[in-house]
């Protein structure tokens, strides 16, 4: 009975702008892959990610961060990769500073779609218990977003290669945000990812020491499981059916998802929190277990909570509060 009416919910919200979701033309798309000469058929992705997975440190490493500015709020600098695009050439940032942060920053990633307002209470929130917060910009979202683009559909493309491409770009963006915080003088720095922005937030705690703790609303072992199978992306499921099936398709995924990147943890052994809602139609329950079978194979230590709701729905009164109430205490008790 709790699962209908939570789906129902979930349903009813998800419902406000399911009209501007279309399906778009299926392709392999190897041509987006910086520094990745070979085309072709989808076996050679396949190939190519299963190298990409391997050499994962070389895959999100960072350079120097170049072309900062800086006004006090709003932070920008390059984008470590090309595209054609121009607004996704240039990353943007908030940063919501605490004069009580004391040497401690929160990087804050949210979620696909978000808009200009998406996660600036948790920023708030975070501020008034005594963090800063770095809110980042993903690519192809709000002044990100290319005008020709009605949503951020190229962090979540039917066309393979471009999805890895852009979660590529966003991981090491947030490495480089890191970067900079740590310039600034802060000395430790955590992150708060929400749905796409837990999978980011993921690899980056995968690929970056500077990264000591981590909250996870909404995590996933299987990128390809969420798209395949969530709510929220029926119009990209739309896209891929007749042209690859669930196998394929985890494997050409496999250098975005976390679950081959869980024994990384062990190298830095970052604290890490993980929320996940029991009746979530998007990250469903059995795509957050694949995550937790994957830590719990490697002996990561981590703490994961389940709370009564969905997946819009954790964002909803009662359970945001509750939410934020979980990752506040967290960050105080592991941050610093």
């Amino acid at each position: 009975m709790l699962r209908k009416f939570f789906h129902h919910w979930e349903r009813s919200i998800f419902g406000d702008d399911a009209d501007d979701r279309r399906p778009q033309a299926f392709g392999w798309g190897l041509e987006n892959l910086e520094g990745v000469e070979l085309e072709g058929t989808g076996y050679q992705l396949v190939e190519v990610a299963a190298e990409l997975c391997a050499a994962s440190e070389n895959f999100y490493r960072t350079k120097e961060i170049t072309r900062v500015t800086f006004d006090g709020t709003r932070l920008a600098f390059d984008s470590p990769f090309p595209s054609p695009d121009i607004e996704v050439q240039r990353v943007t940032a908030r940063l919501f500073e605490s004069s009580a942060a004391e040497g401690r920053a929160i990087v804050v990633v949210p979620q696909w779609n978000a808009d200009e307002g998406s996660m600036v209470q948790a920023c708030n929130i975070l501020n008034y218990f005594g963090f800063s917060a770095l809110r980042m910009t993903l690519p192809y979202h709000e002044e990100r977003r290319p005008g020709y683009m009605v949503r951020a559909d190229a962090m979540v493309s039917p066309i393979l290669g471009l999805t890895i491409q852009s979660i590529r770009r966003a991981v090491v963006e947030v490495r480089l945000a890191v970067q900079w915080l740590r310039q600034r003088g802060y000395r430790h720095i955590g992150l708060l990812g929400t749905s796409l922005g837990s999978c980011i937030g993921f690899l980056a705690l995968a690929h970056d020491e500077d990264l000591k703790v981590a909250a996870l609303n909404h995590v996933a072992g299987e990128f390809a499981d969420v798209v395949w199978s969530g709510l929220a992306t029926q119009h990209v499921r739309a896209s891929l059916d007749q042209h690859i099936d669930l196998e394929t398709l985890r494997r050409c995924w496999a250098p975005i998802s976390p679950v081959h990147f869980a024994a990384r943890l062990l190298k830095n052994r970052p604290k890490l929190l993980m929320i996940s809602g029991a009746y979530d139609p998007i990250f469903l329950p059995a795509h957050s277990q694949a995550l937790v079978d994957a830590l719990d194979r490697a002996n990561v230590d981590f703490r994961r909570l389940v709370l009564p709701c969905g997946h819009y729905t954790l964002g909803r009164p009662p359970f945001y509060l509750i939410d934020a109430y979980l990752i506040v205490r967290f960050f105080r008790r592991h941050l610093g």
